[in-house]
């Protein structure tokens, strides 16, 4: 009876201490490596650890900081069977600033700088421009920054200043119709205008511009000269007024009036006028260019 206690003794003993193992060799056998390629290397590494495996890193440089700590690589491949002592090896990328010299590009047309840039390893970006008097160098790098020679971060950005050409050359608008004070307007600072006449702009305020030259259109240097011809105007009849309302009458059409003799008259009005006549011996009522000269004889006692 006493063996037969020791025997069962046994046998339950066996039975505790072997079915554990048996157990854990069936979850070895049935443990599969996970698939971590492309997770953060500290997660991974820690999640395989927490499972009692040994974890190994190896790593390779990139410039590309997204990808740094990212798991490239792991040995067991995902899904083969994972033994709770086999040690996993992880390859992940690690972040390294690669230093780049940065090259010259000035004078360079921006599809040769792109190239040369771009092979440095740079990126090139175009940020503003300077204007050049040479058709040759138009279109070509005319500054860059950072400055050829200097040490920076591969990636980095290069930032260009393009020449575009500019000639002194300007386009005569066209300025027929329009009154002296908007063809003054849109010339100014590139064109002289020259009228036809002593007086300035003022003066032909109430005229309008028949014609010009050089004509619309034409290629001139800056500040040149335009010669102005404006419409002719109805010379006005100034007989009886004195000799201040007939200026005034004259200057509003863009006349002018000067004394050039005078008619004796002891009946008359002294000053008041007797006779006008234009240059050609246009009078009253006549066109006649702006800005001419009328002559104007008032009465005089003596």
């Amino acid at each position: 009876m006493n063996k037969r206690i020791l025997l069962g003794t046994g046998i339950l003993f066996l039975f505790f201490i072997l079915t554990p193992i048996a157990q854990s060799q069936s979850f070895a056998a049935n443990r599969s490596m996970p698939n971590v390629i492309g997770q953060n290397l500290d997660e991974a590494g820690k999640f395989l650890t927490s499972l009692g495996n040994i974890v190994k890193y190896e790593f390779e440089k990139t410039t590309n900081q997204v990808q740094d700590k990212k798991v490239f690589y792991q040995n067991p491949n995902p899904g083969s069977v994972l033994l709770p002592t086999q040690t996993i090896l992880l390859k992940a990328y690690k972040f390294e600033i690669v230093m780049v010299t940065v090259p010259n590009v000035v004078k360079m047309s921006i599809p040769d700088a792109a190239v040369k840039l771009y092979a440095s390893g740079l990126n090139p970006q175009t940020v503003n421009s300077e204007f050049t008097k040479d058709p040759n160098l138009h279109s070509k790098v005319s500054a860059q920054n950072p400055q050829a020679g200097q040490q920076v971060a591969k990636g980095s950005a290069v930032k260009l200043t393009l020449f575009v050409f500019q000639d002194d050359l300007v386009t005569v608008p066209n300025m027929a119709g329009l009154s002296p004070a908007k063809a003054s307007d849109l010339v100014i600072g590139n064109l002289q205008v020259r009228w036809g006449g002593t007086m300035g702009p003022d003066v032909y305020k109430n005229g309008k511009i028949a014609s010009h030259n050089p004509p619309a259109g034409t290629r001139v240097k800056k500040n040149s000269e335009v010669q102005i011809t404006l419409q002719k105007v109805t010379f006005p009849n100034v007989i009886g007024l004195s000799l201040d309302a007939a200026l005034q009458k004259l200057r509003s059409v863009g006349l002018d009036g000067t004394v050039a003799a005078y008619c004796i008259n002891s009946t008359k009005p002294e000053g008041t006028i007797c006779a006008a006549v234009e240059g050609a011996g246009n009078q009253a009522g006549s066109q006649v260019d702006i800005g001419k000269v009328i002559s104007l004889q008032p009465y005089r006692r003596k």
